[in-house]
């Protein structure tokens, strides 16, 4: 064992060497040095006790602040996975001492900050409890009877002005409970090393009763940790083991490259996974028993982001600044792009065969198209929208598909010469430099991904970027499925004016709806300010549950509602009635008038003209007072009836005239491989299965 005592005898050691050779150490202060600690004490298991000390600090006011957000999460911190307090909040106790053991003057300096007076002592030691660091087990944070996981942005406060410093780590745990994280270790299995605070807040740690194997993968040990807080294994580890090796080698033959020394898998209980530097954390429903189809895509994805994010990642995402929101237009290309390889890797791997593959598109496509916000909201603003509660459409998914179709598009084009991983590989090696062998890189900007793409695969993809990343305009499938030898059918079908409709209340046990005169839910039979509490004879408790009951509901659906209407209840019974695509104009109340935000399925809103730079005037002679009131206009116009809209461009009024076409929405009925296909798709299609890049011929 090695205990920090003996580190500093290893230093002082170092001091007699350097004097035994003629040194001079006295113009040298002594080096700032910083030593975490985490405790679960017995007399005390549902908190974690934290301390952080400071030796030999340089200032007389230490400053000592918490996250405000976590890398990986893009959202402000909370105690739990779904919800809770502020991390911040969850703390307590504060409390500051010298070497000596003699207490140091304390402040509040904002919700997440104190400052420390030190008085001229050598030490400083700034402790302070969580009082809540989760009950439930997740994969975020917790602490249960035999088992926990700390979180490090959740966990650990760092000292303003020394994010850049190393720093050692001590963890005090009750008997029989283990250590495992990413971290450096040391011949002590509770104490670990931090390059720096990046380093130390990147990497979770799991604490208690687990069990534990390790594998070499291509000469690098991988360990699998499964918290069980030692209940019976069920695992079936030989096939873990096999699937996790599958999903690193095919990641590393796409980057040449495995960018640390160990990497650590933790299976902890709950739903979904975060990325680490060189570990990640997956919730499943049982870590004792873990099985390979449970896990397998989620692993795939969060081990991608080894390369795709933790290194290679937007220039405004590191270092990190964990004081403040940090919005990035590239989440499509760090999670959702991710979500593309995660699929590719367990193909390429041989974790899903070919069907699978084609069922797991079939699905994603049809949830992209069946979205109508797809023809709103570009990948760019979806990824803002994290930061501003915009979901409308998930940068997950639009990456998800919309990488499949980049791919194809440069291995077509190329003629198979290169594909999306050959770009994926330069920008590794031009931006990933991010704790890979050294030090961060800047990172990329928006504009460096295509650019890269177009000279690494001589492929121009600034036309795809245009219409469908930087905007949202309709996706040409079959010209990208059919190149490699892919079939998809779709089926359109007219949406009802209830999966339209924007703008739901809360009501205190149902869900009130935004009404105005002449909307098609006032045909229907509502009224304003009228509260659904039951579709059909299910029961509506929520906005959710009646988005979920009424959005799928196609036009002509026989619909009956029960609906509060002040003091009183009504039942509305008729068909639902159908939704035109104005319905889904979005405006916004912009400096000068209303501006027109998003205009899906409306091809004369497609134009370059409309991005943001113009002005509803009004609709059909009608003046625009304001956001809600054009909306409601747009939402009125009869189904497949004419509008006139006045629109002022750059000061200069003109009339745009539209048909409110009938809103539709798609499905994927069938997504599969065409066995009859060309010899060219053929060859096109098993390189995208299997990663190379041999040249066909060309068309």
């Amino acid at each position: 064992m090695i205990s920090f005592l003996q580190v500093a005898h290893w230093r002082r050691g170092v001091c007699v060497v350097a004097l035994l050779l003629g040194v001079s150490l006295q113009a040298q202060p002594p080096r700032m040095e910083l030593f975490y600690s985490a405790e679960v004490k017995a007399t005390d298991a549902k908190r974690i006790h934290f301390a952080l000390e400071v030796r030999h600090p340089a200032a007389e006011e230490l400053v000592f602040e918490i996250p405000f957000w976590a890398p990986g999460a893009y959202r402000p911190l909370t105690s739990g996975v779904l919800g809770g307090k502020p991390a911040f909040e969850c703390m307590g106790e504060f409390r500051a001492v010298s070497e000596a053991g003699v207490a140091l003057p304390l402040e509040r300096a904002g919700e997440r900050r104190i400052k420390v007076r030190r008085n001229g002592a050598a030490s400083v030691r700034f402790s302070y409890v969580n009082n809540e660091p989760g009950g439930t087990p997740n994969n975020r944070s917790f602490l249960a009877a035999a088992s926990g996981l700390i979180d490090g942005p959740r966990s650990w406060a760092f000292l303003h002005g020394a994010l850049d410093q190393p720093a050692m780590v001590r963890f005090t745990l009750p008997p029989e409970w283990q250590v495992a994280c990413g971290l450096e270790s040391t011949p002590d299995p509770f104490v670990f090393h931090a390059d720096d605070y990046d380093r130390l807040a990147d990497c979770p740690v799991a604490i208690g009763r687990m069990e534990c194997r390790t594998q070499l993968v291509r000469g690098v040990p991988h360990r699998i940790a499964a918290v069980t807080g030692g209940g019976e294994s069920g695992t079936d580890w030989p096939a873990l083991e096999d699937a996790i090796r599958r999903i690193v080698e095919c990641s590393v033959d796409i980057f040449g490259d495995i960018p640390y020394p160990h990497y650590t898998f933790i299976y902890t209980r709950g739903g979904g996974g975060l990325e680490h530097l060189s570990s990640t954390t997956i919730g499943t429903a049982n870590p004792a028993r873990i099985t390979v189809a449970g896990v397998r895509g989620v692993t795939a994805h969060e081990y991608f982001h080894t390369f795709n994010v933790k290194r290679m990642r937007p220039f405004v995402l590191g270092p990190f600044d964990y004081s403040q929101p940090v919005p990035v237009d590239d989440l499509w290309i760090c999670e959702g792009l991710t979500s593309y390889y995660a699929n590719m890797l367990l193909w390429r791997g041989g974790l899903v065969g070919d069907s699978e593959f084609c069922s797991m598109y079939r699905s994603a496509i049809g949830g992209f198209e069946s979205n109508p916000s797809h023809l709103e909201v570009s990948p760019q603003v979806s990824s803002r929208g994290v930061w501003t509660g915009d979901g409308r459409i998930s940068y997950y998914l639009q990456g998800e598909v919309l990488g499949l179709a980049l791919d194809l598009l440069i291995r077509d084009s190329s003629n198979n010469k290169a594909s999306l991983d050959t770009a994926m590989r330069q920008m590794y090696r031009t931006y990933g430099g991010m704790y890979r062998h050294g030090k961060a890189d800047a990172g990329f900007a928006s504009a460096d991904f295509p650019r890269v793409i177009r000279e690494s695969t001589g492929v121009n993809v600034d036309p795809f970027f245009a219409a469908h990343i930087r905007r949202a305009e309709p996706v040409d499938w079959t010209r990208y499925l059919a190149a490699a030898g892919f079939v998809m059918e779709t089926q359109q079908t007219q949406r009802s004016a209830f999966a339209a409709l924007r703008g739901w209340a809360r009501g205190p046990d149902a869900a009130a709806l935004p009404l105005g005169e002449g909307l098609p839910l006032t045909r229907f039979g509502l009224k304003e300010g009228d509260e659904i509490t039951a579709v059909g004879e299910t029961a509506v408790g929520n906005v959710k549950d009646a988005l979920r009951a009424l959005g799928s509901l196609g036009a002509g659906a026989a619909t009956k509602l029960k609906v509060k209407r002040g003091a009183g209840e009504v039942v509305l019974e008729n068909p639902a009635p159908a939704a035109g695509a104005l319905a889904l104009v979005r405006c916004l109340d912009a400096e000068g008038g209303v501006s027109i935000a998003g205009a899906p399925q409306i091809k004369a809103f497609h134009g370059k003209a409309f991005e943001g730079m113009a002005l509803l005037r009004s609709v059909n002679a009608v003046a625009v007072r304001h956001a809600a009131h054009a909306q409601q206009l747009l939402a009125g116009v009869g189904v497949d009836a004419p509008a006139k809209l006045g629109v002022e461009i750059d000061g200069e009024i003109s009339t745009v005239e539209v048909r409110n076409e009938q809103l539709q929405s798609t499905s994927v009925k069938k997504f599969e491989m065409d066995a009859a296909a060309p010899a060219r798709a053929a060859a096109l299609r098993d390189g995208l299965k299997t990663g190379h890049t041999r040249p066909v011929a060309a068309r």
